[in-house]
């Protein structure tokens, strides 16, 4: 108002300003009515509800917007695989990485880069020199601003002791930017190390902000000039952060609060309104695709699942090329997942759990001697998919078909069978702390997460593959999407001594991906269903693999290099360190009703696992009331290593009388007999959460030998063999 002269439009919505009203020499005025009576001042006066708000929707008219010209300047460098929809604007020198996603009337200023796999959705405008990281996904109508980071690695090492040097923390989450985002140049989002950063729907984030590894940010937020925001902290909806404030790590701000110019918050803090509190929420693109998800809270598990309607499919199996005909039923609550062998005398059934496992060479098998059934990943992948908890597969020979190399046609398959739920309490494997593993040259990450995710990298020498990586949740629809389709693969240069160890007998072009080695491309003309076909098999082999557990997942697991024996490896790792929940095998009334002991000399809390009478999981929690803690010591309580024997002879002795169950059970006992090779690896601690794991290795007439493991935290602190009869008291 005080600077405008004639010809100007101005506006005035605050009776604080009243008086540069009456001295302007503006032409045209926005007012509220409230003004309109004002003697001095100009004379045309519009009167419009808000005048901030009229002002936004005329000045796009007097001062439009560059007209864009759509096309790919000549200096653009695009890499294999990266696509768009029309019409885009990619400018001079822009890089596209391979597997890039641009979706409509996207504009790219020069010197963009976008690494391998960004997704960018519609509507969305870069200006110069925008640069985002592999695994960075971002919404529609987002502005990102001269020099913006998104998905750079956040700022993680280990201190360095004694002169060492500082070891760099991996970073293999991803960074989500939802609709409607804008941020401000030279601003940096870096993406999660082992979680995603969110950035929600509507947030705008001014100039020279850093945001951090794995920070979730809800919508509709205002982040203004040189704030900081440390890494895992949380910013809920509508939060007001204001120029050089700082959030320390791992706090949680809450809806609708302000934290004001140069303000910090330091470690412990929650800063909060006087709102009610509500869960932060943010969109994301998916890998593969601009449909929208949200984060959310893991839902409460639907109860066990099964199929309503018979399935069957097939064909040749890819190593023993023997023709089969692998038939789903469906199974009552409880049964879990098993194969019966149709072709076989008496029909054996084998359960797909872990115990069951039989050779891992470029394949999994279960099932032991003749009843051994080959390649049950691609099949089991499906299962989980599907989210099936009991099931039988009746197959007509020794493997289920191989079809297509993929996971499409079971997972069709199922889904025409009409996945049912049944009732009962499924079971989860849910993380609760990071925690690593290697096998071979397969390694994993395992961190805690709200849902199945997998990050998988891979590397092949070969051009079609070199090293490939991506993220995928593992849910229905996205597996479905971005996993079922992609085929296993082979080279042509290991055939024969495959064929030499009685394998791939029933490979062929038409059912795997054929690699040559020397010309650098597809034997037989094959093409490829995405570029990155190859990793996202070797995500669903780890679906396939990890349904051994006989439990849903919750976690996120970044895999390198894995292989089949890998992830065997990690799924019995998951067995024992992840928390299992679910209907108990048997409850402590059960194991009352079995065993004579009795307080304080009852050991066993409940049965989670029992696998017909071969295996049986059991569970002791200490705690600091246990009576033997008074004397064992005085201010350095550890449990007894003998009570932890006698423990896990006490759930021994629930799988050994099993073996009677059809017996009246009530004037028997068990007695041990021997202990060998009895090993103590670490102390148990009050708070601890004992898991014993007993295999029956013997069983002749009343007598058996059983093999038995202690863990804590996946950690084993006992082990011991032992032999024991039962008898009459």
């Amino acid at each position: 108002l005080e600077r405008a002269e004639p010809g100007d439009l101005a506006f005035l919505a605050s009776p604080r300003y009243l008086s540069y009203l009456q001295r302007s020499a503006a032409s045209v005025v926005l007012v509220r009515e409230e003004f309109l009576a004002e003697a001095a001042g100009p004379a045309v006066r519009v009167v419009v509800p808000d005048p901030h708000a009229a002002l936004l929707a005329i000045l796009p008219v007097l001062y439009p917007q560059a007209v864009w010209e759509p096309g790919v300047h000549p200096t653009a460098v695009v890499g294999r695989g990266a696509t768009w929809e029309d019409p885009v604007a990619i400018g001079p020198h822009v890089v596209l990485g391979r597997g890039v996603r641009l979706g409509r009337n996207v504009r790219l200023g020069g010197g963009c880069v976008l690494g391998d796999g960004v997704v960018v959705g519609d509507e969305v405008e870069m200006y110069p020199n925008v640069v985002c990281y592999p695994g960075t996904e971002i919404g529609h109508r987002v502005i990102l601003h001269a020099g913006v980071r998104l998905g750079s690695d956040g700022f993680g090492y280990i201190p360095g002791r004694g002169g060492s040097g500082h070891r760099k923390i991996p970073h293999v989450g991803r960074c989500l930017v939802g609709d409607d985002v804008e941020i401000g140049a030279n601003s940096c989002v870096d993406r999660g190390s082992v979680d995603d950063t969110v950035i929600g729907p509507g947030t705008k984030i001014d100039n020279l902000v850093h945001i951090a590894h794995n920070v979730r940010i809800g919508a509709r937020c205002l982040i203004m000039a040189l704030v900081g925001v440390a890494g895992s902290s949380r910013i809920e909806d509508e939060v007001i952060l204001a120029g050089q404030a700082g959030v320390s790590d791992h706090l949680t701000v809450g809806r609708g609060a302000r934290v004001l110019v140069q303000a910090g918050l330091p470690p412990a803090t929650t800063a909060s309104c006087c709102g009610p509190r509500r869960r932060c929420t943010a969109w994301r693109i998916s890998s593969t695709t601009s449909r929208r998800s949200s984060p959310s809270s893991p839902m409460p598990p639907n109860g066990r699942r099964s199929i309503q309607k018979t399935a069957s499919v097939s064909g040749t199996g890819l190593h023993t090329g023997a023709e089969t005909v692998a038939t789903f039923l469906p199974a009552t609550a409880g049964q879990g997942i098993r194969f019966r062998r149709v072709d076989l005398t008496g029909k054996p059934e084998i359960p797909a759990r872990l115990t069951e496992v039989e050779a891992l060479e470029r394949r999994t098998a279960i099932g032991h001697g003749d009843a051994t059934i080959h390649t049950v990943e691609h099949l089991l992948a499906a299962v989980a998919a599907h989210e099936i908890d009991d099931l039988i597969v009746e197959l007509s020979g020794p493997e289920p078909p191989i079809l297509d190399g993929s996971v499409q046609p079971y997972f069709d398959a199922l889904r025409l069978a009409a996945p049912v739920d049944v009732g009962g309490q499924p079971t989860m494997l849910t993380v609760q702390a990071p925690f690593t593993m290697t096998e071979g040259d397969s390694s994993y990450i395992v961190a805690p997460a709200k849902a199945f995710r997998l990050t998988v990298t891979i590397e092949f020498p070969h051009p079609l593959i070199g090293r490939q990586a991506g993220t995928f949740e593992v849910t229905a629809d996205a597996f479905a999407r971005e996993l079922a389709p992609a085929r296993t693969f082979g080279f042509t240069g290991e055939v024969e001594a495959l064929r030499a160890k009685g394998l791939i007998k029933g490979a062929s072009a038409s059912n795997a991906i054929v690699l040559d080695d020397r010309g650098g491309g597809l034997a037989n003309g094959g093409r490829l269903r995405w570029p990155d076909e190859f990793v996202r098999h070797k995500a669903a082999d780890i679906v396939g693999d990890l349904a051994l557990t006989g439990a849903r997942i919750r976690a996120h697991i970044i895999a390198t290099r894995p292989s089949h024996t890998g992830n065997v490896a990690l799924a019995r790792a998951l067995e024992r360190a992840a928390k299992r929940t679910g209907r108990p095998a048997m409850d402590i009334g059960r194991i009352m009703d079995i065993l004579p002991h009795r307080y304080p000399f009852l050991l066993v809390d409940r049965i989670i696992e029992v696998e017909g009478d071969q295996r049986i999981v059991g569970i002791k929690n200490v705690t600091i009331n246990e009576s033997f803690f008074q004397g064992h010591f005085p201010g350095h309580p550890i449990m007894p290593g003998v009570l932890i024997i006698e423990a896990m002879a006490q759930v021994g002795g629930m799988l050994l009388m099993g073996r009677f169950a059809d017996q009246d059970i009530t004037d028997k006992v068990v007695y041990f007999m021997s202990l060998d090779n009895v090993k103590f690896r670490r102390p148990v601690l009050p708070g601890d959460q004992i898991r014993f794991e007993l295999e029956m290795l013997q069983f002749r007439g009343r007598t058996c030998r059983m093999k038995g493991m202690a863990y804590v935290d996946g950690q084993v602190v006992a082990e011991a063999e032992m032999a024991a009869i039962v008898t009459d008291r």
